[in-house]
């Protein structure tokens, strides 16, 4: 949903057991609110976890939210790997960026950065 949150997005997936299963989240972010644009990217540590979120997850609704809001449309991303997401985030235009809000989740080895 568009008012989901990244912060919102991290609890879900921990709740669903994919805690430690995932090292880069980001979902692009309207200025002057937290609120996504109703999409976003996970990188998995492991392509059997990504299967396991897409399985689970797609075709269902995320968050609590009324029966005739769209479903999840979970499919795989065209920038694979956390270190070609890095890189396509790390542009002079998005590194100006200084709201934790608007800019990616990166965990290495349980710290989120």
């Amino acid at each position: 949903p568009n008012d989901c949150t990244q912060t919102r997005l991290v609890t879900a997936l921990k709740n669903a057991g994919f805690d430690g299963r995932f090292n880069y989240l980001y979902m692009p972010s309207k200025f002057g609110s937290q609120y996504c644009k109703g999409y976003g990217f996970v990188n998995f540590v492991t392509q059997e976890d990504a299967m396991a979120l897409m399985t689970g997850w797609h075709g269902r609704h995320l968050l609590p939210v009324p029966a005739d809001w769209p479903t999840l449309n979970c499919s795989p991303a065209s920038i694979q790997g956390l270190e070609a997401n890095l890189a396509r985030w790390n542009t002079a235009k998005m590194r100006r960026i200084r709201n934790a809000h608007h800019r990616p989740l990166v965990v290495t080895f349980g710290v989120t950065e």
